[in-house]
């Protein structure tokens, strides 16, 4: 999917950063220093941290305001579903406001700051897109908003203010499946602060099912609400005051240690896996750096020990805020950033590279060619992809390359195009000058059809990877494995 016109135009204005800062997010004696942190963000999410800091402060003395909370249910179609939305720190003051109303301009000013009401004004202005926007749109949106507790000042008010979520949680899912039966289907969103709640939503409704829900995506996932208020910069009130209190970011996570996203993946029996989980960072994001410890790359690392193996997508030179206003332009094209309306392509998971089946449906595509003919084949694969780097790559054409580089039939070089025929032995140089046309012709007829089987793959069941089957699914592979 490429870049919205708007981002290419503007994503180092909002959010650039130095080659020196670069390599900054991505080490780990910056962990928890937030004054550093705050130093290298981008002006939208300064905006943004500078009114959440506000509301943070206020917060301490008015704890009843600090842990105010609503919950919004919305049909917005008739199908069976039940989508669970989990926003980020929400203010007390707007959480009565449902996802779909408009935010106004006097809404645009809440913020306490001259700061947060010039970003805040620019970020909500009435005739562009706002949050919500990207939240999901099939069947009964159920969103929950607050409480900003979440950034919390002790660890009981955290334990507490989730474990009253969970339950409100639990008794919602329980009423629905009981209205629509066992066959209904259950999806987790969340974002930043609220993964929290997504995933401990997903680990426990699991349980509670018996079986994975049907979807969970979350953007800009941390490890641990309770370590994650150290480490963001806008809410530094909330860890100073813990800091006074005697905890450190490793004892505060100990205290809380069953309020979050490792301990939800841990102990989840039942939790999604594969092209229904997906996993959505940003690279310049100084909020939940996703290079630092205990951030988005220590969850997938995590996810994908427990076998998990999530589609895990990182929106490169973006930030907190400008990767969900990159998410917003997709949608407004019409793309599905979030993966809403289709599962993510299995070729674009790279466990399925380690699945048999898979690859031995890629050596199949590839047996068609002579070897005469496979180097045309690269070609037009490099053709085709243009200058896209690997991360970028088409799925369908990623999966092709990566097979052709495994029988080195290409390489990998610098230069107009990403992939090269293998030129150390002039492949296609030994073929007869009169026979190239015929190769070239026969490869550009046979290109598109065998991109149509890769597609078709995504939706037969026999060519799921193994991590997305069933033990008994396995063990009937392995039968006609060895049959063959």
């Amino acid at each position: 999917m490429r870049e919205s016109i708007f981002t290419k135009k503007t994503k180092d204005m909002f959010s650039g950063k130095t080659p020196e800062q670069v390599d900054a997010l991505q080490d780990p004696n910056l962990e928890y220093d937030t004054a550093q942190l705050e130093k290298m963000a981008g002006p939208l999410e300064r905006a943004m941290g500078d009114s959440v800091r506000e509301m943070v402060k206020k917060g301490k003395d008015n704890p009843e305001w600090y842990e105010r909370t609503a919950v919004h249910f919305e049909q917005r179609t008739n199908e069976p579903i039940l989508s669970l939305v989990y926003s980020g720190l929400d203010n007390p003051d707007t959480v009565d406001t449902t996802p779909s109303q408009r935010p106004t301009w006097a809404d645009a000013f809440a913020a306490e700051s001259v700061a947060g009401k010039i970003g805040v004004a620019a970020m909500k202005a009435i005739s562009g897109p706002h949050l919500p926007d990207m939240y999901p749109t099939q069947g009964l949106r159920c969103t929950f908003r607050g409480p900003a507790a979440r950034a919390a000042f002790s660890a009981e008010q955290l334990n507490r203010v989730h474990q009253a979520m969970l339950d409100r949680t639990k008794e919602i899912v329980e009423s629905f499946i009981e209205q629509h039966g066992p066959d209904a289907k259950v999806r987790v969103w969340g974002i930043s602060a609220g993964t929290l709640g997504a995933i401990s939503a997903m680990s426990m409704i699991g349980d509670l099912l018996g079986h994975p829900i049907d979807k969970c995506t979350v953007i800009s996932p941390g490890l641990s609400m309770g370590l994650g208020t150290f480490a963001a910069w806008p809410v530094s009130p909330a860890a100073d005051s813990l800091r006074e209190a005697g905890y450190t970011p490793q004892s505060f996570h100990e205290a809380t240690k069953e309020t979050s996203q490792e301990w939800a993946l841990r102990k989840g029996k039942h939790n999604v896996r594969g092209r229904d989980f997906n996993i959505l960072s940003a690279t310049h994001d100084t909020i939940v750096p996703n290079g630092l410890p205990g951030g988005s790359r220590d969850f997938v690392k995590l996810a994908r020990e427990l076998g998990l193996a999530p589609n895990v997508v990182e929106y490169k030179g973006l930030d907190h805020v400008t990767m969900p206003g990159e998410i917003l332009w997709q949608i407004a094209y019409g793309n599905d950033p979030t993966f809403e309306r289709d599962r993510a392509s299995l070729w674009s998971i790279p466990e399925t590279y380690k699945d048999a089946n898979c690859i031995r449906k890629l050596d199949e595509i590839l047996s068609r060619f002579s070897e005469e003919e496979l180097p045309f084949f690269a070609e037009e694969v490099s053709r085709r992809n243009g200058t896209t780097g690997e991360a970028d790559m088409d799925p369908y054409t990623r999966a092709l390359a990566r097979r052709l580089l495994d029988r080195e039939i290409c390489m990998v070089m610098v230069g107009p195009r990403y992939l090269y025929v293998r030129n150390k032995e002039n492949l296609i140089d030994k073929v007869d000058p009169s026979e190239k046309k015929s190769r070239e012709r026969v490869v550009r007829t046979e290109y598109p059809r065998i991109i149509r089987e890769l597609r078709a793959l995504d939706h037969d069941e026999n060519f799921k990877p193994l991590y997305e089957m069933t033990v008994d699914e396995k063990k009937l592979k392995s039968v006609d494995a060895r049959a063959s």
